[in-house]
């Protein structure tokens, strides 16, 4: 499991990056094609989300795993909360405001690419912790899923 969340990882990051190229690229790239590249992010996202609530982070707060790992708590209220700020990010930033401001798009683009590379290195190692708990303490056919 923990392989398929890592892949899930590494495609969503290919796919900012290929955002913020579009957006590098001269001449500039369509509005469209930006689009494009977006809601290929987003579905990756919604899909690693769904993964990640399934096998990480609804076990982690539904069965009691903040008393067993007690020092994850802050780091998971840290990412939630970075999912809210990436929320925001795609309300701020629709079509129309990429057009009017594509340099000040660019850096908002970079920066959330910045976050994204220490929120995949925390889930990275959050993964492993409740993963290694989640073997521990379920059944061996569960813990495998």
């Amino acid at each position: 499991m923990s392989s398929d969340l890592l892949l899930e990882h590494s495609a969503m990051l290919e796919a900012a990056e290929n955002i913020l190229a579009a957006l590098r690229r001269r001449p500039r790239a369509s509005i469209s094609e930006v689009s494009r590249l977006r809601v290929r992010l987003s579905s990756l996202i919604r899909q690693h989300r769904t993964t990640e609530e399934a096998f990480i982070f609804g076990p982690l707060m539904r069965e009691g795993g903040f008393v067993k790992l007690p020092h994850l708590e802050p780091i998971v209220h840290r990412l939630l909360q970075e999912k809210a700020n990436y929320s925001e990010h795609i309300r701020k930033w629709t079509p129309q405001a990429i057009e009017r401001d594509w340099e000040g798009y660019t850096a908002a683009c970079e920066e959330r690419i910045s976050v994204f590379r220490q929120v995949i290195e925390e889930e990275a190692r959050i993964y492993q912790l409740v993963l290694s708990l989640a073997s521990r303490t379920l059944p061996r056919s569960a813990a495998s899923r």
